[in-house]
């Protein structure tokens, strides 16, 4: 069984994506993201890199928080 993800573009296209693509895109944004994270709380990368075991990052990507409002919620519950 495949899986596809179709969506419109800004310019009105519609494209298909396969589920390795999908994962993909998601896989990297989540990277770029938990970076700007890092940056922000003044890690080193291997701080940074550390974190993505953790799943309550990807948590708090997937609900769509910005880098800052992910930390100042780690930081108000005491994780970092």
């Amino acid at each position: 069984m495949t899986i596809e993800y179709s969506e419109i573009t800004p310019d009105g296209k519609i494209v298909t994506l396969t589920e390795e693509e999908l994962v993909k895109r998601t896989r990297d944004a989540f990277f770029s993201w938990l970076f700007e994270v890092g940056k922000l709380a003044n890690w080193t990368d291997d701080e940074t890199a550390s974190k993505v075991s953790d799943p309550s990052w990807f948590f708090c990507f997937d609900d769509g928080l910005k880098p800052e409002e992910a930390l100042a919620e780690a930081r108000s519950k005491g994780v970092v």
